[in-house]
C-alpha cells in the first residue's frame, strides 16, 4: 500500500499540483543559484592567481632593485681613491700604513653611514684577508672561503646567498666587488653586508591577510627569508647531503647540522630554477590548508618570490555571500511554497467538492447541491464546471424522480393486469363452472 502511494499515480492532485509547481519554481532558481556560485569561485580564483602572481613580481622587482643599488654602491666604494691607495700601499712602513688605515677607516664609516641598509663595509686583500672593516673584529680574519670572495677576486661583481657573519654571528646577504688599479689589476675585495631585516621586510610586506605567506627561496630550494621565521634555512624539497654541507659550511649557520625539509616537492619542482612569473592553483601548505600561489623570478639573482593566500582566506567574501544568498534562497522558498499552498488549495478545494458531489451522485444523493453555492458563483472554468455539474444533477434527479413514478405506474399496471388473469384463470376453470352450475341448479329449485 505505501509502496502505490509512494508512485505519483497514486497521489492527489493537491500533491501533484504542489509537487509541480515547487520543482518548477525551486529547481530553475536553485540550479542558476549554484552555476552562478560556481562561476563566481572560478572568477575569483582566477582574479587571486594573477593578483598574487602581480605581487610576487612585484616584490622580485623591490628585490632586484635593492641588490642592483648595493652592487653598485659596492662598485663605487672599490673606486675610492683611498680604497686603492690602501691596498696598494700594503707593503708601505708600519706609520704610513697606519695613517692610511685611519682615513681609509673614516671613509668606510662615512660610506656605511650614508646607505642605512649596510650592516657593515669591509676590505679584503688578494689572499682573502681582511685589511679594513667597519667592525674592527674582522680585522685579520681570513675569508677565503667564501664565494663572494671568489668570484670577485676573478674580476667579478658577487652577491651571496642569506649566510652568517664569522664574527657577527649575524645574517646578512654580502655583496662585494674587485678593486682595481689604475692599470686593472686587482688589488682586492670591497664588500659589505646588507641587513638580513631589509630583505625579510620587503617579503614580509608580500603578505596577503593574516594566513598568507610569503618567502624567498635561492637556487637550491632553500628558504632565505620567509613570513615565518621559523621556516628559514629549510628546503621545500629534500637536498642532497653533499649540498646540503656546502650550504651549511659555506653559509656558517651556527644552530643546525642538517637542512630539513618540509615536503613541498610540488612547489619546488615549480619554483626551483623558475625562468617566468606563474601560480600554483592548489596545493597544501605546511599547515595542512589547501593554499594558492603566486611565484616570480629575480632578475639579478636566481632567486624566487612566492606569495601564497589559503583559499579559505580569499574564498571567505564569496561563502559569505553564498551564505546571504542561501538564506535569501531559503526565505523567497518560503515565500513561493506560501504561495504555491494558496494556490493549489485554491485550485484543489473547488474540484475537491466537486469529486465529493459526483460521489453524491454516484450514490443518488442530492440533497448536499448547497456546497456548490459558493463554487457556481465563479466566472472561472470551474464556476461553468460547478453550474453544469448542477445542473445535470437537477436533471438526474428529475429523471429519477420521473422514472421512480413510471416504476410505481408500471407495477401497479402489472398487478392489476395480474389480477384480472388470476381471476379469469379462475372463473374459466371447469371446477369453477361446474360449481356455478349447481348453485345456478340450487337457486332454482328454490
Amino acid at each position: 500500500m505505501r509502496r502505490w502511494l509512494s508512485h505519483p499515480r497514486h497521489w492527489s492532485i493537491t500533491t501533484r499540483l504542489t509537487v509541480v509547481l515547487l520543482l518548477t519554481g525551486l529547481v530553475p532558481m536553485g540550479v542558476s543559484a549554484v552555476l552562478n556560485l560556481r562561476a563566481s569561485i572560478r572568477q575569483l580564483e582566477i582574479r587571486e592567481h594573477r593578483s598574487l602572481e602581480l605581487l610576487a613580481m612585484s616584490t622580485a622587482a623591490r628585490l632586484d632593485q635593492l641588490l642592483i643599488d648595493h652592487r653598485e654602491s659596492v662598485v663605487a666604494m672599490s673606486l675610492l681613491p683611498g680604497v686603492q691607495k690602501f691596498l696598494q700601499k700594503q707593503d708601505a712602513s708600519p706609520t704610513e700604513l697606519q695613517n692610511l688605515k685611519k682615513a681609509l677607516q673614516s671613509e668606510l664609516r662615512t660610506f656605511e653611514r650614508i646607505h642605512a641598509n649596510f650592516d657593515l663595509v669591509f676590505l679584503l686583500n688578494r689572499d682573502g684577508v681582511c685589511v679594513a672593516s667597519t667592525v674592527p673584529k674582522m680585522v685579520g680574519v681570513d675569508y677565503r672561503f667564501r664565494g663572494y670572495y671568489r668570484d670577485s677576486i676573478q674580476g667579478k661583481t658577487a652577491i651571496s646567498g642569506v649566510i652568517f657573519g664569522r664574527v657577527t654571528g649575524q645574517p646578512g646577504v654580502f655583496v662585494s666587488a674587485p678593486v682595481r688599479d689604475s692599470q686593472g689589476e686587482i688589488l682586492g675585495v670591497a664588500a659589505l653586508k646588507i641587513n638580513i631585516s631589509v630583505i625579510q621586510k620587503i617579503v614580509s610586506a608580500a603578505q596577503v591577510g593574516k594566513q598568507g605567506e610569503a618567502f624567498l627561496i635561492d637556487s637550491y630550494g632553500v628558504i632565505m627569508a620567509h613570513t615565518n621565521p621559523e621556516l628559514v634555512f629549510q628546503s621545500l624539497a629534500p637536498l642532497p647531503a653533499d649540498i646540503q654541507e656546502q650550504i651549511i659550511n659555506t653559509s656558517l649557520i651556527p644552530y643546525i647540522t642538517s637542512i630539513r625539509d618540509l615536503d613541498l616537492s610540488v612547489l619546488a619542482d615549480n619554483l626551483i630554477q623558475a625562468k617566468a612569473p606563474g601560480y600554483i592553483r592548489r596545493f597544501q601548505n605546511t599547515n595542512g590548508q589547501m593554499t594558492t600561489l603566486g611565484y616570480a623570478p629575480l632578475e639579478v639573482e636566481p632567486w624566487v618570490v612566492a606569495v601564497a593566500e589559503p583559499q579559505a582566506q580569499f574564498l571567505s567574501p564569496i561563502w559569505q555571500l553564498a551564505w546571504q544568498n542561501g538564506a535569501q534562497f531559503v526565505l523567497v522558498a518560503g515565500l513561493l511554497v506560501g504561495v504555491v499552498v494558496w494556490v493549489v488549495r485554491s485550485i484543489s478545494g473547488p474540484l475537491h467538492l466537486l469529486l465529493l458531489t459526483a460521489q453524491d451522485l454516484e450514490q443518488g444523493i442530492y440533497d448536499q447541491m448547497g456546497r456548490l453555492d459558493k463554487i457556481t458563483a465563479q466566472p472561472d472554468d470551474v464556476g461553468r464546471l460547478a453550474r453544469g455539474l448542477r445542473k445535470a444533477a437537477v436533471q438526474v434527479q428529475a429523471r429519477e424522480e420521473q422514472l421512480k413514478q413510471q416504476v410505481t405506474n408500471l407495477v401497479i399496471t402489472i398487478d392489476h393486469q395480474k389480477k384480472e388473469n388470476h381471476v379469469q384463470e379462475i372463473t374459466g376453470s371447469d371446477y369453477f363452472q361446474t360449481l356455478q352450475n349447481r348453485a345456478k341448479t340450487l337457486r332454482e329449485r328454490r
